[in-house]
């Protein structure tokens, strides 16, 4: 028989799509740890411009193995603080990516830039002490 190690059940995403960073729930994949969080969420944004560059200069050059490479690395951190447009986008990309549908990028891409263009901010804010 395993040990009982409490509720472990998953608190659900938010039902509206209008959220853009659900806090609850990234605060539940990092173990309900706020320090955690915080640490993932300042190397999210320390890296966040270099791996967008690097997408994007894979969409540029058409390059399928590199924007399924880096549109995977940006969906699982993405996952992990619950930021369900960005992950969503970043999704779209890999599978465009590893199917060589390259020319489909662009407008992908701009859809992942306006996904974080969002939710930066409640991110930058609750480094910065805001939450």
């Amino acid at each position: 028989m395993l040990p009982f190690f409490g509720d472990l059940s998953m608190p659900s995403a938010s039902p509206d799509p209008q959220v853009a960073f659900d806090r609850k729930l990234a605060l539940y994949h990092a173990g309900d740890e706020p320090e955690v969080l915080r640490a993932v969420v300042v190397m999210f944004l320390d890296q966040v411009d270099e791996r967008i560059e690097l997408l994007e200069t894979a969409v540029r050059e058409r390059d399928a193995v590199e924007l399924e490479r880096m549109a995977h690395a940006l969906k699982g951190t993405a996952a992990t603080l619950a930021l369900a447009r960005v992950r969503d986008a970043a999704h779209t990309l890999e599978e465009l990516g590893t199917a060589g549908r390259t020319s489909e990028a662009p407008d992908r891409c701009a859809e992942l830039r306006e996904a974080l263009d969002e939710v930066l901010p409640a991110l930058r804010e609750m480094v910065s002490g805001g939450e």
